[in-house]
């Protein structure tokens, strides 16, 4: 029982910073791009839990029909390579993805891009994440990061089954490393 607790607490914790994205993209801002809404990226970060910090490997990509709505494709995953109860991965299909462009927001790349998104496990390690339970995460991508862009940003958590996107922004945490990236099919 311990040990599912344990599990449950580091999949909530690991889901809460899933970035979604791990697909190299040459279009690496929202300037001329196509008429579609993705997200890609990968990142390896500490992530603080109840039982401590443990490093995760987070990665996850997407990409929504050309009109925006109709269909969307993409995968997700999240790994913790030690901890106290052994490695814990899960992993799933993109569901839904809704990318905006962030107004008032500057860096290189000509302003930030957020996404929030769902995605369904289809795989994991451990019953704290089961098969079929839902991640959905908001991702903003700040552009190339430092020293030129602040950090982009993600917050993700386990969630009951469901189909839509949030619409409404919420809070996330800086990535320590890797890069998301998000394309706003609107420009």
């Amino acid at each position: 029982m311990r040990k599912l607790l344990i599990g449950l607490a580091l999949c909530a914790l690991a889901t809460a910073l899933v970035p979604g994205l791990a697909s190299a993209n040459p279009q690496r801002d929202n300037s001329n791009g196509p008429h579609k809404d993705y997200m890609w990226g990968a990142a390896t970060l500490p992530l603080p839990t109840p039982l401590g910090t443990f490093s995760a490997n987070i990665t996850a990509d997407g990409t929504t029909a050309p009109n925006g709505h109709d269909g969307v494709s993409g995968t997700f995953s999240t790994e913790f390579p030690s901890t106290p109860i052994g490695p814990v991965n899960f992993s799933g299909v993109v569901t839904c993805i809704n990318a905006v462009r962030l107004t008032g927001t500057t860096n290189g790349n000509g302003g930030s891009s957020a996404v929030n998104w769902r995605g369904v496990i289809t795989q994991s390690s451990t019953p704290a994440a089961p098969v079929g339970a839902n991640v959905i995460a908001r991702t903003v991508d700040n552009g190339d990061g430092p020293p030129n862009d602040p950090p982009d940003r993600n917050v993700g958590f386990l969630a009951p089954p469901g189909t839509g996107c949030p619409s409404v922004a919420f809070a996330t945490n800086p990535i320590t490393s890797g890069d998301l990236g998000v394309h706003d099919r609107g420009f």
